[in-house]
């Protein structure tokens, strides 16, 4: 996929810089952000409604900041509701645990945050 429009939905500033740089560098375009569950629920919401475009989405497990193998339930939640409103959007899931599709979430890719470089090949193979 070429010229992507990208939501990042990552409660960790570092990682969420870090994936910016390289989607931007790779000529997408990051069209927004969420750091809480909260404001990913309305990010998805605002999709629903067309008040936003998005063909990607970034998706951090666990967006509480409790850490790395806490567990999927904010991913879970997310993904939920993208179903819900019957979104057609690409998902990578983004962990620095247990791989997200391990943990029975809906992901298309899933990637080690550790890989952030990798952000743009797997956008593109979409």
């Amino acid at each position: 996929m070429k010229n992507a429009n990208v939501l990042i939905f990552d409660d960790n500033d570092n990682v969420r810089q870090l994936a910016r740089f390289w989607i931007d560098r790779a000529g997408h375009t990051v069209v927004g952000e969420a750091t809480t569950l909260d404001d990913a629920l309305a990010s998805v919401d605002a999709l629903a409604q067309g008040e936003q475009e998005c063909d990607v989405l970034v998706l951090d497990g666990d967006m509480s900041g409790r850490g790395a193998g806490q567990n999927a339930v904010d991913a879970t939640i997310i993904t939920s509701r993208i179903r819900e409103h019957g979104l057609s959007l690409k998902i990578i899931g983004f962990s620095a645990g247990e791989p997200l599709s391990e943990q029975e979430v809906a992901v298309d890719v899933d990637l080690d945050k550790l890989e952030v470089k990798q952000l743009p090949a797997i956008i593109e193979a979409l």
